[in-house]
């Protein structure tokens, strides 16, 4: 496997780590709008990390499967809002932030598994 991704396997990789988001029952059509462009958002925002993110610009790094992975971390622990210190740590370490971090990880580590 070559160390750099595509275009496609980016869409592809960030769409398994930010899954597009399932109705729930009795959801309303603005509520569920609202969660597909959040998901919409992050895929965006992390596209747009995985060019210009903190290390992601060294050319050792640019255009590789880690840029993508690292993307994905700076959006969440960096990116993302809390309502307080507390929260940010709580979702990093153990809530939301943690389970598509190790989401990332796993699809990532399959990538190169496929590849191989």
């Amino acid at each position: 496997m070559s160390p750099y991704i595509e275009p496609t396997e980016l869409r592809d990789y960030l769409a398994k780590v930010f899954p597009h988001p399932k109705r729930k029952k009795g959801q309303t059509e603005r509520s569920y709008n609202i969660a597909v462009q959040k998901v919409e958002g992050w895929r965006n925002d992390a596209t747009t990390l995985f060019a210009k993110g903190k290390g992601n610009d060294l050319a050792p790094v640019r255009g590789t499967l880690w840029a993508a992975y690292n993307a994905v971390v700076e959006l969440i622990d960096h990116h993302w809002t809390y309502q307080d210190p507390w929260q940010r740590f709580q979702s990093v370490c153990f809530g939301e932030g943690a389970k598509y971090k190790q989401e990332a990880f796993d699809v990532a580590f399959a990538m190169i598994q496929t590849a191989a």
